[in-house]
């Protein structure tokens, strides 16, 4: 009984020993772990590592494919801040451990071996964690639309009582209201009243809020889909920032409006547009994109179409007697307007400088001449301007020959180039120095400026050209 009793005493007192024994054994076989397995755990510390950036570059790739549209989280701008922290440690832990490698050949300190190595187990498990923390995490967010500019108005003249013109705009306004069709084509010649058209068309959908965005873009002969693009983005006020890239571009532009209703008006279209370069798909189910030609065989390319007429015989009278007044109603002066404006052919634009030609003109011998002038035979090349022609030569030979270099120069800039009056009198001025006599050069520069103000206001730049 004794020797039981004593036995179980010294086994519960070897217990404590031997568990005691074991801890340390255990202890000091981690420890030289760390030194032996030094090399080991670096080069997976060098792996992990290398995983680690690998997923902070894929996420920075991520911001700024995105940029424009969504906004990075408070959680993912901790994450990046901890790998850059972390980074920096990681450049510390591989001076100290190449320091190390160095002093090997049992030079080196036991001590420093063991802190080092330890150091490097426990960076691997904080390089592990905090690689896969990124995905537990929300990256970005939809970032708070800026203000867009939905439809911008513009001021066009009113044409609310010209019903052959005013018929167009609620034609287009039907067929803007078939869900069925995406590309819609204006064909029409030159000085019918296309842009007045278009400009009332943007007015009446801004009053009726049939789309969230307009978007009005005048091509001319130089446009291009970077032109259609940088539009769109000014007016959704998007940033691009150093991007260049046309295709990127045109998947963020597409990532916008693919839920907006919005429609792209596009004017002075000479050349096929691939819509999808510029970001328009046909899965945008509730975008439409007008298109304004006068080639007739861009009417293939749309699902439907419009030809805008001549002004009808009242509509055309009706404008000479807003400008000129009541006097085309004289006995002396009706059969002269009615002659006249035969020779307008139902052109806005012609009746225009025909009429102000004739603003406060008394006297019928005048009116009897311009429309000699106007039934003249004429030289221009093509018959279906020659309205327009004649018309625009009325106005230039009645300009005194100084004057006249003025308003050719002005032909030579494309339909949409913004002009600065001073500027480019000072450039044309600084060209013609070169190739011509300097009493030219005296002569443009002192004429420019003073050129006649009704034919800045009744002939655009736009006619200019297409003339």
């Amino acid at each position: 009984m004794w020797e039981t009793a004593a036995a179980q005493a010294i086994g519960n007192l070897e217990t404590p020993a031997v568990q005691a024994g074991d801890g340390i054994i255990g202890c000091l076989r981690r420890k030289y772990g760390y030194v032996r397995n030094l090399n080991d755990n670096i080069a997976m510390l060098e792996r992990e590592e290398r995983y680690l950036l690998s997923k902070e570059e894929d996420v920075i790739t991520m911001l700024d494919r995105k940029d424009q549209i969504m906004e990075r989280t408070r959680e993912c701008n901790t994450w990046l801040d901890e790998v850059r922290v972390m980074k920096g440690k990681l450049q510390e832990l591989r001076n100290r451990y190449q320091n190390t490698s160095r002093r090997f050949c049992g030079l080196c300190p036991f001590p420093s071996l063991l802190k080092l190595g330890k150091t490097i187990v426990i960076k691997i498990e904080e390089v592990i964690v905090l690689k896969s923390r990124i995905d537990q995490i929300t990256i970005m967010h939809q970032r708070a639309p800026m203000p867009s500019v939905p439809v911008i108005k513009k001021h066009p003249e009113k044409i609310d009582n010209v019903p052959s013109l005013n018929e167009h705009v609620e034609a287009l306004l039907r067929l803007l209201k078939e869900d069925n069709l995406k590309r819609i084509g204006i064909w029409v010649l030159p000085g019918v009243g296309k842009t007045m058209v278009m400009e009332n068309l943007n007015n009446k959908i801004r009053e009726t809020q049939l789309y969230d965005n307009v978007f009005w873009v005048t091509l001319s002969k130089g446009g291009s889909v970077r032109k259609i693009q940088l539009i769109i983005l000014e007016q959704l006020k998007l940033e691009v920032k150093e991007i260049h890239d046309t295709d990127q571009i045109a998947d963020m532009i597409s990532e916008v409006l693919v839920n907006k209703r919005y429609l792209l008006l596009l004017d002075e279209v000479f050349s096929e547009i691939n819509l999808k370069e510029v970001g328009i798909h046909d899965d945008h189910e509730h975008g439409a994109v007008i298109f304004a030609y006068r080639d007739r065989d861009f009417c293939r390319f749309m699902d439907d179409h419009i030809k805008i007429e001549r002004l009808s015989n009242d509509d055309a009278k009706n404008l000479l007697r807003k400008i000129v007044g009541g006097i085309i109603d004289r006995p002396s002066y009706k059969k002269i307007a009615d002659r006249l404006l035969k020779e307008c052919g139902g052109m806005p634009q012609v009746i225009k400088l025909i009429a102000d030609s004739l603003r406060n003109e008394d006297d019928p011998a005048v009116w009897r001449h311009l429309l000699s002038d106007m039934q003249s035979p004429g030289t221009e090349p093509v018959q279906e301007i020659q309205e327009v022609y004649k018309a625009f030569k009325l106005v230039y030979d009645k300009l005194h020959v100084d004057k006249k270099p003025c308003l050719l120069y002005w032909a030579i800039f494309p339909p949409d180039y913004e002009v600065y009056q001073e500027r480019e009198a000072n450039e044309v001025a600084h060209a013609l120095a070169k190739y011509t006599p300097s009493p030219l050069v005296s002569l443009f520069c002192c004429n420019y400026a003073s050129f006649p103000r009704t034919v800045w206001e009744a002939w655009s730049v736009d006619q200019l050209a297409g003339v």
